[in-house]
């Protein structure tokens, strides 16, 4: 279970990035992004930096959106702090070739 803090909603008509974090129930900080209003402003979208950790701390996802769609570099991290993936998102697609690692850091690219 994951409580939500996050400061009071702003002005609907404000088109300011809004910082975001989520909580483990215990108290670390599981998610932190930014988001913006939609166009409409009826609901938010992600924008920017976009992190995930571990229970423990550690980082467990890094990466981008661009108008509530993965854009950009995004990494996935072990428990252990080492690489999982690397690659690119265009318009929320995977794109180019991505790297895969084991726990130990050496290359596992299917």
């Amino acid at each position: 279970m994951k409580i939500m803090k996050s400061p009071p909603v702003p002005d609907p008509s404000a088109s300011a990035l809004q910082a975001s974090e989520i909580f483990y129930e215990t108290g670390e900080l599981h998610f932190r992004f930014t988001q913006k209003r939609t166009a409409d402003g009826s609901g938010w979208l992600r924008e920017g930096a976009f992190e995930e950790f571990y229970q423990n701390g550690a980082p467990a996802v890094k990466g981008f959106y661009l108008n509530g769609t993965k854009n950009g570099r995004w990494t996935i991290y072990h428990e252990n702090g080492s690489v999982v993936a690397e690659g690119y998102y265009q318009n929320g697609g995977k794109a180019g070739a991505w790297h895969y690692c084991d726990k130990d850091g050496g290359r596992a690219d299917t």
